[in-house]
């Protein structure tokens, strides 16, 4: 989810700037919708219940990711999540402060 609430807010950014950008969602799951809207980024993404068509759609290969890559994208994604709002920023201090703390350690094995 904070992963997802990085690139509605990139894209949000992008908006405010002039550019075209938007992120649709394919028939969320009630649960991932309710979780993003207590999250307060539900309203970065359009929701969609219609198929795009799949022409639209692109292959995307498959990579390997390094313990150092998957320790920054969790620290990322939940210092995404601590800057959304005061709530959000209690909610997730001890998991940000335990991936920060992997993220270091990991760089310093490699």
């Amino acid at each position: 989810l904070g992963v997802l609430a990085g690139i509605g807010a990139r894209c949000d950014e992008a908006r405010n700037k002039g550019q075209a950008c938007l992120v649709e969602l394919f028939q969320p799951s009630d649960r991932v919708a309710e979780l993003l809207d207590n999250l307060g980024v539900l309203g970065l993404f359009k929701i969609i219940t219609e198929a795009p068509r799949f022409e639209c759609f692109h292959p995307v290969k498959e990579a390997q990711a390094s313990k150092v890559e998957l320790n920054r994208t969790c620290y990322e994604a939940h210092q995404t999540l601590m800057n959304t709002s005061a709530d959000n920023e209690r909610r997730f201090k001890d998991a940000t402060e335990f991936f920060e703390k992997n993220l270091r350690d990991s760089e310093r094995k490699e």
